[in-house]
């Protein structure tokens, strides 16, 4: 009972999040072609199956099964209909230690059916933890007689809890199961994994161990397949390859086939088919072949970002490949239905757009070009220049979209109608920041981060400190007046956070300063009186700065939790994110008397002079297409599906200053019914519950009670009070697009600046001259445009 009590608040979390959606994609690209199972289709499955979760699947005779909860679902391939198999034993906490668990929870989870495979005819269920294995039918599991060897399945952590390892590509050939497992043994990660091979009539295990290998499949007669990587020090990168292993021997042979360019750690989905001599690979949303020892080449597009080592595949009748992620994906790789054209994207990160549009647009395949979350301006202008065939680019604003714009490598959107009327109706710094001189947009915004400053008003009045500060000078007056007055007595509070050391607080002011003063083309004074005078009182803080560089492991902790336990007056940097609320209590305690959580009010930026207007320094990942594109019609279309379905509504809400209307969670209604029943169910066992599990209980009822009570607080993906909080900070927001100093780059003015910083803070060079250096650096940077 303590396990669940303690993981139901998360499981309700996950399944307002993971619930799959059974029911099909969009239209078929390709005879055969389905997307099914899919987290966010699930307004079109059965009743039903709301609540279903898949934990492990397989594939047999024309069917896949899938378990979770203790349920056994069958999808049938050619009527596409899914219906209950049969229901099993099963634990309500899949994963846990073992070793702290109660006599009662371990017997439940050794009876539990945790994985499902296929093989040899029959469908099959395994427990990893007792070594039970058995066949699985309409009737249930009927155990086989004989269990398996579980050694080195499970590891005990800190010598005491026994906890499971993680095991992945299960399948039954020939009379044995086989399967990966981690061995956390190994000093490199990447080069820790074994097979596992049980006979299923004796339960004797054999451990077969690979010179590299991260995914596992049956090969060739009396083979197996395996695809690992190791990690070459001298590249600093991982390298990949393919081999074969005798099962009998454990001996290796190399494939000399080429793999797909740029291959890492997102490749999943291994599969062969004998009749064929194929092998499959799942990559950068695309299904890739190698035929007969030939290169791989790209079979067909997949809908999903969540391809990994992990994930099963299957070769189905008539030459489909399947993979099961996040969902259920069957593709036709037969040549003649491979899409012509696909959309190439760099940068970025496999965000809800491309996931929807490609599942609206299966006709449309869309690619990743480069592995890189983030690509830069010079990276940008170079592919271009080049003749490369990326078609969008995703980049963060200060890495130089303005140098882009201001030379030709952004496409006008202005042939878009839809772009161009979404843009118009945002903050005018933004679209000031994504236009050229003439007015025209040029690209599109994704995403957008503000940091206005936060004050616990309730510590604030607490301590009497008077009118907040505005300006720099009145902060740090503060400062040394807590200093003086207040921190010896009240050592579990901080004025400003506790990490900040005096270093820290001086590039925040420069920075601040160079946020507040910098204007296009035109060199700052940072020996001006308003500057030394803040820096002055910075210098006379007492901060001790920990010595990092000699403090242990366990030094680190102690500074850590001792940290931790200090609460911070004021914060130099936003405590919530942009709609943030104060009223709402987004974490109940069960305690009525504990302190509430959500107790800080966001406020601007100080100013150097009072009467200045702050700027809160704001960033903006955009969107812009090639203007050599070959596709750029096509790659409007996917920049516009962004604007009208792909964004978040946060991200929709912050750039557009005439949406105001509050929005409620989607799920909220559905959570009170499962926090009524939890409440329920709780009320109605406590009575009978051991007195260790009546303290958990207790605390989970006082929990839910209080949670009920103060529902209308929780209701809101954004509320009221965090639209109007964020409105009152937008009119602040200071993009900074053509910043000199915030534009990141190698050996950019930055690395100069902190370069001087730490001669001056190391004590080679007094305040003064400093700042002179700084005046007189910045100054020959600007006119050098370095």
């Amino acid at each position: 009972m303590k396990n669940r009590l303690l993981f139901l608040p998360l499981c309700l979390a996950l399944a307002l999040c993971l619930l799959l959606t059974l029911c099909l994609g969009a239209a078929q690209a390709a005879p055969g072609d389905v997307t099914a199972l899919l987290p966010d289709r699930r307004d079109q499955r059965p009743a039903e199956w709301q609540d279903f979760f898949a934990e492990s699947a397989a594939y047999l005779d024309g069917a896949f099964y899938m378990l979770g909860g203790g349920k056994v679902a069958r999808w049938q391939q050619d009527t596409q209909e899914i219906t209950l198999l049969c229901t099993l034993p099963f634990s309500e906490s899949r994963y846990f230690y073992y070793g702290g668990a109660t006599p009662e929870e371990k017997a439940q989870y050794d009876q539990a059916v945790l994985y499902l495979t296929a093989g040899d005819g029959k469908l099959w269920g395994i427990n990893n933890y007792s070594g039970r294995v058995g066949e699985v039918t309409a009737q249930g599991i009927q155990w086989n007689q004989t269990t398996l060897d579980m050694t080195d399945t499970f590891y005990d952590l800190d010598g005491s809890d026994r906890t499971y390892r993680s095991l992945t590509n299960f399948f039954v050939w020939d009379g044995a199961l086989y399967c990966l497992r981690d061995d956390y043994s190994q000093e490199n990660w990447t080069d820790g994994r074994i097979i596992m091979r049980w006979d299923l009539a004796t339960g004797a295990l054999t451990q077969l161990r690979p010179d590299s290998a991260q995914m596992l499949c049956l090969y060739k007669p009396g083979q197996l397949l395996t695809l690992g990587y190791r990690y070459d020090e001298k590249t600093e990168s991982l390298v990949y390859r393919l081999a074969a292993m005798d099962i009998a021997t454990g001996q290796e042979t190399p494939l000399d086939i080429a793999l797909p360019p740029s291959i890492n750690y997102g490749a999943g989905g291994l599969a062969y088919d004998a009749a064929t001599d194929t092998i499959y690979l799942a990559y950068n949303k695309q299904v890739w072949r190698a035929v007969q020892g030939a290169p791989f080449v790209v079979a067909a597009y997949l809908t999903t970002a969540y391809i990994g080592a992990e994930t099963p595949a299957w070769i189905l009748p008539g030459g489909l490949y399947a993979a099961s992620a996040d969902g259920l994906f069957i593709r036709n790789t037969d040549p003649q239905y491979l899409p012509t054209k696909a959309l190439s994207i760099a940068g970025g990160y496999e965000d809800m757009t491309f996931r929807t549009f490609s599942l609206d647009n299966p006709d449309l395949p869309v690619v990743f070009a480069m592995t890189d979350t983030y690509v830069t301006a010079e990276a940008v202008a170079q592919d271009i220049a080049s003749g490369g065939q990326t078609d969008i680019y995703v980049l963060p604003m200060n890495m130089g979209l303005r140098s882009l714009i201001e030379k030709g490598y952004t496409a006008d959107l202005s042939a878009s109608p839809t772009l161009v009327a979404d843009i118009a109706s945002m903050y005018p710094q933004v679209i000031q920041a994504l236009c050229d001189a003439q007015g025209r947009p040029m690209a599109y915004p994704i995403s957008l981060g503000l940091q206005p400053w936060t004050v616990d008003q309730s510590l604030w009045d607490k301590f009497n400190m008077g009118p907040l500060p505005t300006t720099f000078d009145e902060l740090f007056d503060y400062m040394l007046r807590w200093q003086e007055t207040y921190a010896e007595d009240n050592s579990e509070v901080s004025f400003l956070n506790a990490s900040y050391v005096g270093d820290d607080l001086m590039n925040i002011v420069l920075q601040s300063y160079i946020l507040q003063y910098e204007e296009p083309g035109k060199p700052i004074d940072f020996t001006s009186p308003m500057l030394r005078s803040v820096l002055d009182k910075v210098a006379q803080l007492r901060i001790e700065s920990p010595d990092y560089e000699h403090m242990t492991d366990q030094d680190w902790e102690e500074l850590y939790n001792t940290r931790a336990q200090i609460t911070p007056i004021f914060s130099l940097f936003s405590m919530g994110g942009l709609f943030y609320d104060p009223s709402a209590t987004q974490y109940i305690s069960s305690d009525p008397a504990a302190r509430p959580m959500a107790m800080y009010q966001s406020i601007p930026p100080l100013v150097f002079q009072a009467g200045e207007t702050p700027r809160i320094r704001t960033t903006m990942q955009v969107m812009i297409a090639n203007p050599a594109s070959a596709n750029l019609a096509f790659a409007l279309q996917y920049i516009e599906y962004a604007a009208q379905k792909g964004m978040d509504n946060y991200t929709r809400y912050a750039l557009h200053p005439d949406m105001n209307d509050p929005l409620e969670l989607p799920e909220f209604e559905r959570t009170v019914k499962d926090m009524r029943t939890w409440r329920d169910e709780l009320a109605a066992n406590i009575a009978s519950a051991s007195p260790e599990d009546q303290r958990y209980m207790q605390d989970s009822l006082d929990y839910v009670d209080r949670w009920l009570a103060e529902q209308d607080k929780n209701k809101w993906e954004i509320s009221p009070a965090g639209i109007a909080g964020y409105r009152a900070m937008a009119q602040y927001m200071y993009p900074a697009e053509n910043s000199f100093f915030f534009w990141e780059r190698d050996g950019g003015p930055m690395s100069t600046l902190n370069e001087l910083f730490q001669r001056y803070s190391g004590g080679q060079m007094p305040m003064d001259a400093f700042l002179q250096e700084l005046t007189n650096k910045t100054r020959i940077m600007i006119l050098e445009g370095i």
